[in-house]
């Protein structure tokens, strides 16, 4: 019978999703408390996804982890301080490295397990359909053991001790005694039957062994010499497939027949626990996988030498005080880059009082890129993850909105004037005192003196909400438009003022954005202008 010897997936197989989790089985999970309220997600393909390129970073964090479709739990920012909280006690033991091992190889086990059922299902005889779930059944119940043996060690988190006695309960249960012990049982019968078969032209006996002479070791010896490399030429391809062909199910029914009260019991066996995989272990296996995901994630980019850290996020205080932040998609991009691209630590701060932060420069000078690692971190932040800084104090929003420039418009500047009004409007309409907000190059289209006025508009308006906001901008009067307001701009490289730092600090702009932006439009910049004179 053709049965796994690990139970593992073929090379390029897909392997199965996780069942799921019927509706109120489990109390709680490693990402919600009991009765902790489940936030509503965000809809996938969302602007500010899209702008924040949030989208671009949970595709990496899950990429190959589509069974465990964990997609919407990253879409789902956490409302209050003890959630959050929640998840980084998760986090933090995590860190303990038996510990991880421990829950990797439980995933490991259940991914195996998973993949069996799903070949039992492929498979077109009865017999072998159940000896693949029989398989399964065993190394569930072995990975069962094995994690409430790791959890032994005690847990600090509120999830994973709350998880750990509720497996301890299980684990020593009747039925599950009755599960691992039986499937034993009926394994160990089937791995002691012996049967002969003999071949004789077309004729297949098949007959109960009685300590006749065994050949096979013989007939091994004898054709050795004949046995040619794995990587001649002329080496027979064998198939792939696991299933079995109709000879061998043929001689198998014949075995049955030899050895009825052993196939009877797999039979028993099969019947009973069909679906023998707890809730409880699925909602954590599947849960578990948030938290693996994004260390895996996080620390091939720690091993890079950037830094993440647990932020203190709360809802009390406005004020943002980040060190050493920066942009998780560009950072995941450069990765492999050839030639090797530094990524820039920047700053974020704003002090008591201070909610909105106009932020101006060269283009090509980073301004949008620190727009988004504000974003991202109070995003990621509410998420109850690590955030990609040295140190964070983040507020907790109750959303986050961005209003981004498009490119390049075909459409006349009027219309594409009307189209922005109605985008800011609608984003200010929709926005509250608790939302981050996320203002890149707006009103580019019209004159200067119309951006100062409407930029002007919006900033007030935002300082009354009370919101947070980051706005990257070549009108720099804007700095001057609320008491709120602080300025940002990079620094210069006083060796080189027409190099690029990439590095923000607080100074008063100095008057040459506006300049810069409209050289820019009518491709009248000093790059533009020198590639037309080196041609």
């Amino acid at each position: 019978m053709k049965t796994p010897s690990s139970s593992r997936p073929a090379a390029g197989a897909t392997e199965p999703a996780i069942p799921p989790v019927p509706e109120g089985e489990a109390e709680s999970s490693l990402l919600f408390a009991t009765h902790s309220p489940r936030p509503p997600t965000v809809p996938d393909g969302s602007a500010f996804l899209e702008d924040l390129h949030l989208g671009h970073i949970i595709d990496a964090v899950l990429a190959g982890r589509a069974q465990y479709d964990l997609r919407g739990s990253f879409l789902a920012p956490l409302g209050d301080e003890d959630a959050v909280a929640y998840r980084h006690e998760v986090f933090r033991d995590l860190e303990e490295p038996g510990l991880r091992r421990g829950v990797e190889s439980f995933a490991a086990s259940m991914r195996s397990v998973r993949s069996a059922l799903e070949q039992a299902g492929k498979l077109h005889y009865r017999r072998q359909r159940q000896a693949w779930s029989l398989d399964a059944a065993v190394l569930y119940t072995d990975a069962v053991l094995a994690l409430a043996r790791t959890l032994e060690a005690g847990p600090r988190s509120r999830a994973l001790t709350g998880f750990s006695a509720r497996l301890a309960d299980y684990a020593g249960s009747a039925g599950f005694a009755a599960l691992r012990e039986e499937g034993r049982s009926v394994r160990e019968g089937l791995g002691r039957v012996r049967y002969l078969l003999q071949i004789k032209g077309p004729t297949v006996t098949v007959r109960a062994y009685a300590g006749e002479e065994d050949y096979n070791a013989r007939v091994r010896d004898t054709f050795a010499r004949f046995e040619q490399p794995e990587d001649a030429e002329h080496v027979e391809q064998r198939s792939s497939s696991v299933d079995m062909d109709h000879v061998e199910a043929q001689v198998l029914d014949m075995v049955a027949g030899l050895f009825p009260d052993e196939f009877a019991n797999l039979d028993a066996f099969t019947a009973t626990y069909e679906r023998f995989i707890a809730p409880l272990l699925a909602q954590f296996d599947r849960d578990a996988q948030f938290y693996l995901a994004w260390l895996e994630h996080t620390e091939a980019l720690a091993r890079d030498g950037l830094p993440f850290c647990y932020p203190d996020v709360g809802r009390e205080s406005k004020e943002v005080h980040v060190q050493d932040a920066f942009d998780l998609a560009l950072a995941h991009g450069a990765r492999g880059a050839d030639p090797p691209r530094a990524i820039v630590l920047n700053p974020i701060d704003l002090d008591d009082g201070e909610r909105i932060m106009v932020v101006a420069g060269p283009n090509q000078g980073g301004k949008t890129t620190y727009a988004r690692a504000f974003g991202q971190l109070h995003f990621l932040g509410a998420l109850g993850l690590t955030v990609p800084a040295r140190r964070a104090q983040l507020f907790l929003p109750d959303a986050v909105y961005t209003h981004f420039e498009r490119g390049e418009s075909h459409t006349d500047t009027v219309g594409k004037l009307h189209e922005e009004l109605l985008d800011v409007r609608a984003t200010l309409a929709a926005a509250t005192g608790d939302s981050v907000i996320v203002l890149n190059e707006i009103f580019t289209s019209t004159s200067l003196e119309d951006a100062v006025y409407l930029g002007s508009r919006v900033i007030e308006r935002i300082d009354a909400l009370g919101a947070l906001c980051v706005c990257v901008t070549f009108v720099e009067e804007l700095a001057d438009a609320s008491e709120a307001t602080v300025s940002i701009s990079t620094r210069a490289d006083p060796d080189d003022p027409t190099a690029r730092t990439f590095e923000f600090v607080r100074r008063r702009p100095d008057g040459l954005a506006h300049a810069v932006a409209l050289a820019r439009r009518h491709r009248l910049d000093y790059e533009t202008l020198r590639g037309r004179l080196t041609r």
